[in-house]
């Protein structure tokens, strides 16, 4: 076994580029499980404790545990690493994105400029985009489909 009780471990798959971690202690080994419970959190290389404990019995304490393979959780020193290679790759996509951000303006730009016509015609009947919503659909889901919400579009 890798780790023991009290180490303190880090989920793998909690790991995101360029933010903070949740870190947690062995509290129990059982056969191949290994049960966690919540320590603090970590930024960089520093960890910082939260120095909570729920009260012995309570529904937090029970709750409180989580059950995890070995091979699901890591170190925070492998942490730190892991981290470092996501920022990395992400600042490696940031930078791709940035190359198309000017091409995928223009084609925003193009699609307002069809919806403004869209709404002249419209208003030249007295009428509203409001009014067309089944001619709409197909527009509301490239919109959908595209990451954004009809919530979004009214904020």
């Amino acid at each position: 076994m890798r780790f023991s009780v009290g180490d303190l471990v880090v989920e793998k798959k909690r790991l995101l580029p360029h933010t903070s971690y949740s870190v947690s202690k062995v509290a129990v080994i059982l056969d191949d499980s290994i049960l966690i419970e919540h320590y603090g959190y970590g930024y960089d290389e520093e960890i910082h404790s939260d120095n909570y404990s729920a009260p012995i019995g309570s529904r937090s304490w029970r709750e409180g545990y989580e059950r995890y393979q070995e091979d699901e959780l890591i170190t925070p020193e492998e942490a730190v690493k892991e981290i470092q290679r996501l920022n990395d790759v992400k600042d490696i996509l940031e930078k791709e994105f940035e190359g198309v951000r000017s091409y995928i303006q223009d084609k925003l730009d193009q699609a307002a400029g069809f919806v403004k016509q869209a709404g002249e015609i419209a208003k030249s009947c007295d009428k509203s985009l409001f009014d067309l919503k089944p001619e709409g659909q197909e527009l509301y889901k490239a919109l959908e489909d595209a990451g954004w919400s009809h919530s979004h579009m009214s904020c």
